[in-house]
């Protein structure tokens, strides 16, 4: 079996949205997909499709079963690991990242080249991963559909854009040269 030239690390919501656009097997035929333990165990169960005047119908998603048939890996960190991720990340993104993005971070952090890339639709993941300094392992699933040369129906909302991923790039750019928390005035404020 030929290698599969592209490494991606998926955060829970973009498989959720996957399968939603109906894109997930496409995904995982071109592409090595990672899932960290904590989402293929505990945050990725199941998506919802609408249906007209009714409640939405839920379908499983089982991806211990993809994994067993070879079409994702699913990598774990352990717990000194995922401590020692969490000293270096600022408050802001600790306090905030959920325990599937602190498992991604760590093992981007702990992997060997090539690293993949990490496809997340979460702001503070995003600023997390660019902090410990990962900015080029950053994408969009926009961009992660790109690459692999897909197309959704009816396009993507803004929360997957390469556009809202350019903006936050620039936004922990500029927190980086100023040593500061990655959240905005009126957000610093609130809490004051």
């Amino acid at each position: 079996m030929p290698t599969k030239p592209r490494l991606f690390l998926l955060d829970a919501v973009v498989i959720i949205h996957l399968h939603e656009l109906d894109l997930w097997g496409s995904v995982t035929e071109g592409a090595t997909v990672i899932v960290p333990g904590v989402v293929a165990d505990r945050e990725v169960r199941y998506w919802a499709k609408p249906v007209a005047g009714g409640e939405p119908v839920r379908h499983a998603i089982n991806l211990s079963a993809d994994a067993s048939a070879g079409r994702i890996e699913i990598r774990e960190a352990d717990a000194t690991d995922l401590a020692e991720t969490l000293t270096l990340l600022p408050a802001i993104v600790r306090d905030g990242v959920d325990p599937g993005e602190l498992e991604a971070l760590t093992l981007i952090r702990l992997a060997k080249d090539p690293r993949p890339a990490f496809c997340t639709a979460d702001r503070l993941a995003f600023h997390g991963l660019c902090h410990l300094g990962f900015y080029e392992l950053a994408l969009s699933l926009e961009s992660l559909l790109k690459r692999l040369g897909l197309t959704p129906k009816g396009g993507l909302c803004r929360q997957y854009s390469q556009e809202l991923f350019a903006r936050w790039m620039k936004e922990a750019s500029i927190a980086a040269v100023q040593e500061r928390p990655t959240t905005s005035k009126k957000a610093r404020h609130k809490k004051n």
